[in-house]
């Protein structure tokens, strides 16, 4: 993982990708430069400005479970409540689904944190018949084809 650690809150990655990327949580786009602890990195969103107001919001655009497995994105108190609380989708029947929100070892603004990872365990047989489903799955089970 390429995060380097946080500036007022806002994280600071080794790469312009992942900058953009954790900014895309706030709606923001572009990314400018910081050094942290003498490594040059990159913030997401054009000013601190912009980033400040948007941060204000909270976070507007959850990362998919793929975005979110290309680097660490959630890591302040505000954005783990948003993930936390957010329903989970899914598309095909599962097994089980384990969310970690992860624990600060201190505040906030603390870059210590585990990241919140979601873990989701498909099925393994083809169950056609919807028997056997949790309670994450879908209601109201078949339907035809629209």
């Amino acid at each position: 993982m390429s995060y380097i650690g946080l500036i007022n809150t806002i994280p600071v990655y080794s790469t312009s990708a992942e900058a953009v990327l954790w900014a895309k949580q706030y709606n923001l786009t572009g990314f400018h430069e910081h050094t942290l602890n003498g490594v040059l990195g990159y913030m997401g969103g054009a000013t601190h400005a912009q980033i400040n107001a948007a941060v204000l919001l909270g976070v507007q655009t959850l990362l998919t479970s793929a975005e979110l497995a290309l680097g660490q994105f959630v890591v302040t108190l505000r954005e783990r409540q948003a993930y936390a609380s957010a329903p989970v989708v899914v598309s095909e029947p599962v097994a089980s689904i384990t969310v970690n929100v992860g624990e600060s070892t201190g505040d906030a603004n603390d870059s210590a944190f585990v990241p919140p990872t979601v873990t989701v365990q498909y099925n393994t047989a083809n169950n056609n018949g919807g028997g056997g489903g949790s309670s994450a799955a879908s209601s109201g089970g078949g339907g035809g084809g629209y």
